[in-house]
């Protein structure tokens, strides 16, 4: 195949000390088409601008740079892929790997490809994903947690498991790109729930869910680079507030895919958003409220602890203050 079936996108920003290994797990892939690998270099003030030169010149028909001159993060509004790599994707699919993680498997991009070939109904191709320590260093954590067996899953099923948690890790994502770029056409605008989601990631997931099944395979084929691994823990003021607005932003996501998609998951985005209101809660120590009728079926699904420590907050709020001085999150 002459024409370029796949595009990679790689962003990075201050990787030095690991992008080499992504860059190299990017540029052997072994496949039975043409691929190209569009880099996004986001100012980094370290060496990661000079490796990425070093690349293009070596893979000079694989690696498509941008150097950014100032950090664009920082300035606009909008996710960068859908700024500066979706635009100019060339291929029939996109893939994804962020320069400090990882492939694994040199026909991670090939097996996609094929199951996706063979299933036009699927909008969206996972795989496991494996959690790594900053040092390299295997884990007992994955993407996603519990196995899942290889196969088709419907919209529905699809949606369920990315709502609330985010089972699949970007670099495992597979996308048909015409459910991305047809948003970017004159005339058309990105859905709002895309632009008010706080994690780019997480809306491509549920963009894929609205547009298709997910074929997903049961084999490990990238690694995801932590520097701690472990759940989010709001230690001061301003994490909790962060951890607030964050969640009330995908609530109102939430609300818009709903719109977006008329109601057809209604179902499950009222759950999730209830189950996130109760997050807010408990970040906020508002023990009270989490004992109502609204939040039982999902407080009863928290750890016997930490239902006890909110059942104690609630009546004897000051025991709490005394043995705890931080909220632990429960979701993502």
């Amino acid at each position: 195949m002459d024409e370029i079936m796949v595009s990679v996108d790689c962003l990075v920003y201050k990787h030095e000390k690991y992008l080499r290994k992504c860059l190299d797990s990017l540029v052997n892939q072994k496949t039975d088409f043409k691929y190209e690998i569009l880099v996004h270099d986001d100012a980094s003030p370290d060496g990661s601008p000079n490796i990425i030169k070093e690349y293009e010149e070596k893979y000079p028909d694989l690696i498509v740079p941008i150097y950014q001159t100032e950090n664009q993060f920082s300035k606009i509004e909008i996710d960068m892929c859908w700024a500066f790599q979706f635009p100019r994707a060339r291929g029939k699919y996109i893939a994804f790997c962020e320069g400090d993680d990882y492939w694994t498997d040199e026909y991670k991009l090939q097996k996609q490809f094929d199951a996706m070939e063979a299933h036009p109904e699927c909008s969206f191709c996972t795989h496991r994903v494996a959690v790594v320590s900053e040092d390299d260093k295997e884990t007992d954590q994955s993407f996603p947690e519990k196995p899942l067996d290889s196969g088709v899953y419907d919209e529905r099923g699809f949606l369920d498991m990315v709502a609330i948690k985010h089972s699949f890790q970007t670099s495992s994502y597979f996308i048909r790109a015409d459910i991305l770029k047809k948003w970017l056409k004159e005339g058309s605008s990105i859905p709002k729930f895309v632009l008010t989601m706080p994690v780019g990631d997480k809306a491509l997931l549920w963009l894929g869910a609205a547009s298709g099944k997910l074929y997903y395979l049961n084999d490990t084929m990238s690694h995801y680079r932590t520097a701690s691994v472990g759940s989010w823990s709001a230690t001061t003021e301003k994490d909790r507030e962060y951890g607030v607005d964050y969640r009330k932003k995908i609530i109102k996501a939430s609300e818009e895919f709903n719109e977006f998609t008329d109601y057809r998951f209604d179902d499950i985005m009222k759950d999730q958003i209830v189950q996130r209101e109760l997050t807010i809660e408990l970040i906020q120590r508002n023990y009270k409220k989490m004992l109502s009728s609204k939040y039982k079926k999902y407080f009863r699904q928290y750890p016997l602890k930490l239902r006890l420590k909110c059942i104690i907050g609630a009546f004897c709020p000051w025991v709490v203050r005394l043995s705890d001085r931080s909220g632990k999150s429960t979701e993502e």
